[in-house]
């Protein structure tokens, strides 16, 4: 963790961003997302958006816009994963997409939800951070058996989006450790460390001035502070049309209650945040093997292949060469 002038530098990804890309994965022709025993398909997606009791559009699927924020939301939505669970996981053909859907989904959440212990946060980004890399080395373990089938550019995530979700976890432990050090007394929140308020900033120019300069630009600033203010207290306006898709301004009007605010004052010590990591790893572990992937390591309480550098507070996740049986 870098330190300034004794305060602490972290760079954080936006995490609405990264939950757009988690969608667009799927829908990538270049890619088939292998995982264990069964692959993520985008018929899996159009099956579940045709349903009678769909929780996602066929707008979602088909001619989709990559950049819709509603889209996204509904695909890593709960209620996308009761749909499978009622009634499309009779033949597990679906298996894979549900877990990647609730890993990455929960790994989102860490940061967007705004009613959790910062401990829940750590175990639900690392169950993430090690299910992402216990994934990426069955598929390295696979090719080493089988280079003409499996590869890692074309059966698992793009590379870049691999680095945005594992540094997620990794920026949300040095968040919470860095407020812990240097900001005890106040509460951390993880949804504001993102680039939705410089997005709704340009959102609302463009709205007044489609195409500005830097000095029209900076004329429309109070403007566009007025119509902030509108928004936020609730007065509808009348939109364009193109304002349905894409960009979405998620403003939550409510006010943060004290009881809130105090658990996200409470701050897990080095001790709390490893037996936290270690249930994080157990459960990555289990889902890897739910889906037919057998780790070969027999304790999965085992956690010598996690590297905690307490005095840089950087967590490494080394899995070994041979940690998988492929069959």
């Amino acid at each position: 963790m870098p330190i300034y002038q004794n305060l602490p530098i972290i760079t954080v990804q936006d995490p609405k961003h990264a939950k757009k890309t988690a969608r667009n994965q799927l829908h990538s022709g270049a890619r088939l997302l292998v995982l264990g025993n069964n692959v993520m398909l985008y018929r899996h997606l159009l099956t579940l958006a045709q349903a009678k009791n769909h929780a996602i559009y066929i707008r979602d699927v088909v001619n989709v816009d990559k950049q819709d924020d509603g889209a996204a939301y509904r695909l890593f939505h709960s209620d996308v994963l009761e749909q499978m669970y009622q009634n499309e996981l009779e033949n597990n053909e679906m298996q894979s997409l549900f877990v990647y859907l609730f890993v990455l989904g929960d790994l989102f959440d860490s940061y967007l939800n705004r009613n959790i212990f910062h401990k829940e946060r750590i175990i639900m980004a690392m169950r993430g951070y090690f299910f992402l890399n216990m994934w990426a080395e069955y598929i390295e373990s696979a090719n080493q058996l089988y280079s003409s089938i499996f590869s890692i550019s074309k059966n698992f995530i793009s590379p870049q989006s691999f680095k945005i979700f594992t540094s997620l976890a990794e920026s949300l432990i040095l968040l919470i450790i860095s407020h812990r050090e240097f900001y005890s007394l106040y509460p951390l929140y993880p949804w504001e460390h993102g680039t939705e308020a410089i997005e709704h900033l340009f959102g609302i120019s463009r709205q007044i001035t489609n195409d500005f300069s830097f000095y029209e630009f900076f004329k429309i600033q109070q403007r566009v502070a007025y119509r902030d203010k509108i928004i936020r207290q609730g007065i509808q306006i009348q939109k364009e049309k193109t304002s349905a898709s894409g960009y979405i301004f998620d403003f939550n009007p409510n006010s943060i209650s004290n009881e809130n605010i105090d658990i996200l004052r409470i701050w897990p010590d080095d001790n709390a945040i490893y037996d936290v990591i270690k249930t994080a790893y157990n459960d990555a572990a289990g889902f890897i093997k739910a889906l037919g992937i057998k780790l070969l390591i027999a304790d999965p309480h085992v956690i010598d292949r996690i590297y905690i550098i307490k005095c840089g507070a950087t967590f490494i996740y080394k899995p070994c060469r041979s940690c998988f049986y492929i069959k």
